[in-house]
């Protein structure tokens, strides 16, 4: 894995994070490559360029702390 300053750039550091087991995501791709809910528990579009995303209510991260809104806004401002 490569680690660059802040911000990192996901195009250079994040392609190795989620197959090592290192990073999840909201939604995973099935055997049919069908988009199914991973980290969220489903989405909706709300209108052409919005999507409206519920988080499952029993995600933690490694330090016994819930994933919330909060923090995956700040993780997907840091990737766009």
């Amino acid at each position: 894995m490569t680690f660059l300053d802040e911000p990192p750039d996901p195009y250079q550091a994040g392609w190795l994070a989620v197959p090592t087991g290192l990073a999840e995501t909201l939604f995973k791709q099935n055997e049919t490559l069908n988009t199914e809910p991973w980290l969220a528990a489903g989405a909706s579009q709300v209108e052409p360029t919005i999507w409206e995303v519920t988080l499952r209510a029993d995600v933690k991260f490694h330090n016994g702390e819930l994933m919330d809104a909060s923090k995956v806004k700040g993780s997907l401002d840091l990737a766009f």
